[in-house]
């Protein structure tokens, strides 16, 4: 596996040469075994095809609306596991699962571990916003309304999460 540095340097240098950074390309460039990403990416066709069914599974299942048996609209959320399995932990143990919000809110330790996931995903939203933010103050004030706008609805959007979460 690369190391941080390693990552960043790469990175740094495709966006360096080409203004901005597609996966298709760190892919692209990653493909020959002697390139610094090479291994960071799985090459066995089966995995990799695997992997993304299950990409495709988890779209899935966090779009679709069930109905519970009183005929209800209900929302599915990811349960993250309990604790970091280690690397000889079975993908089962590791992945977490789906449940119904209804469900999860009745279990005290599923229900925090649902609302520690969606806070780290919050700090993660606010991070990029601040950075925007102070980019955008730095290189022009016409796009601070824009921005804010935008702000607004990722706030309402983390709201409306974090209400359902609740």
């Amino acid at each position: 596996m690369a190391t941080k540095e390693e990552r960043e340097n790469e990175v740094g240098r495709i966006l360096g040469r080409d203004g901005s950074i597609r996966a298709s390309v760190l892919l692209k460039e990653s493909t020959p075994k002697a390139a610094p990403l090479h291994d960071e990416f799985l090459w066995r066709d089966k995995e990799a095809a695997h992997q993304y069914r299950l990409s495709q599974s988890r779209r899935i299942v966090r779009t679709t609306p069930v109905r519970s048996e009183a005929g209800v609209e209900c929302r599915l959320t990811h349960v993250p596991v309990a604790t970091v399995s280690g690397p000889t932990a079975s993908t089962q143990e590791r992945e977490g699962e789906y449940k119904l919000i209804s469900d999860v809110v009745k279990n005290d330790d599923e229900y925090h571990r649902c609302i520690r996931q969606l806070q780290n995903q919050v700090s993660s939203m606010e991070s990029t916003i601040r950075e925007l933010k102070r980019q955008a103050g730095e290189q022009s004030s016409s796009l601070l309304p824009t921005l804010e706008d935008a702000m607004q609805v990722a706030r309402s959007t983390v709201s409306l999460m974090l209400d359902e979460a609740a």
